[in-house]
């Protein structure tokens, strides 16, 4: 009996010695890494939510507290999904960050049949912001206050309903009420497009250094960086670069990685492509690390966890595999090819 109860405890302490040696990227980083999330998958899938705790130190809210979703009414407010992977994210010591506060295609029915004077949308605009940020202050650390404030391909100030009443500057009055919200948040201006488009990355830059000699609370640059295995590294470099001269912290906010060149619906994943992929992935991740200062680094984030959460198949109707899980949330090939560049 005392030979079985001893056999039984080696080959305890042995599995508990082999999970403990399973490493992780976010163990080898430097800065946080981290995933959006789908709150419904959170609460749902035990292995989502069990990856997600364990491969990440940082979440992002994904679409939960855009105002379509988190102020669905003119005067109400659901908070219900939002306070989930808050609760979840500080369950498991993660940053939390706020996806967004203002963007131009997050707007609520009711707000955009909205009538009133100026005044009236400022107002609007206001107890919006506030009343998010205030709802989650001290918990959620950091906010995109505004999401894609820049047309598609150039520096100029995208058209819709909050432009046209409050007019082209109306992103510094937000970015200054989110600051009177919660003084101690790190305010961001989420941005995408730039590693194709010079015209917009120079606009970014002429925002972030205007908001400086303004005293515009603005702490940091998101870059999207949905990129295709076809972009060019010399352009992601040059992106990094550039922004880091701002001194803002520098996010790689939505980061997937495309391979589908064709935009096929039936697409296979071939081992040539995953390769690609894999090439390209490790290039951000060096770059990041070579081209962003230390105390300019907010982290990398995924735009969500596996492949089968992926936006770009319901969006484009596509087959697509731009992750670094499978669709059954197994680390990818890309994911111990980056874990070893790191090490």
């Amino acid at each position: 009996m005392r030979i079985k109860l001893l056999v039984l405890i080696s080959f305890f302490f042995t599995e508990v010695q082999a999970q403990s040696k399973t490493e992780y990227l976010k163990q080898f980083t430097g800065f946080p890494l981290g995933a959006s999330v789908d709150g419904e998958v959170l609460l749902k899938n035990k292995v989502y939510r069990d990856l997600v705790a364990k491969e990440f130190n940082s979440l992002t809210t994904e679409n939960h507290l855009k105002m379509y979703r988190v102020h669905p009414g003119q005067n109400r407010y659901d908070f219900a999904m939002g306070d989930s992977i808050v609760t979840f994210a500080l369950r498991n010591k993660m940053r939390i960050h706020g996806h967004t506060l203002v963007w131009f295609d997050g707007m609520a029915d009711w707000a955009k049949n909205f009538q009133g004077t100026k005044q009236d949308w400022e107002s609007l605009i206001k107890n919006h912001i506030q009343t998010v940020v205030g709802h989650y202050k001290g918990k959620i650390t950091s906010w995109d206050v505004v999401n894609e404030y820049l047309t598609q391909n150039d520096d100029s100030v995208r058209k819709f309903i909050v432009q046209e009443k409050l007019g082209d500057d109306y992103m510094a009055k937000c970015f200054r009420w989110a600051h009177e919200a919660d003084p101690n948040a790190l305010l961001i201006y989420n941005e995408y497009g730039m590693e194709w488009s010079e015209s917009k990355l120079q606009g970014v830059i002429r925002i972030a250094n205007d908001f400086k000699k303004r005293g515009i609370p603005l702490d940091g640059l998101g870059v999207q960086f949905h990129l295709k295995i076809f972009n060019s590294n010399e352009r992601i470099a040059h992106v990094l670069k550039e922004l880091s001269k701002t001194g803002l912290k520098i996010h790689i906010s939505e980061l997937d990685m495309m391979v589908n060149t064709t935009n096929s619906a039936t697409l296979v994943y071939t081992d040539s492509l995953k390769k690609v992929q894999q090439e390209k992935y490790l290039f951000v991740f060096d770059a990041y690390r070579k081209y962003v200062p230390d105390n300019q680094k907010y982290g990398i984030t995924f735009w969500n966890v596996g492949d089968k959460d992926t936006w770009l198949r319901p969006t484009y109707k596509i087959m697509e595999y731009p992750l670094l899980f499978d669709e059954d949330y197994n680390r990818k090939p890309v994911y111990n090819a980056i874990l070893q560049s790191l090490k």
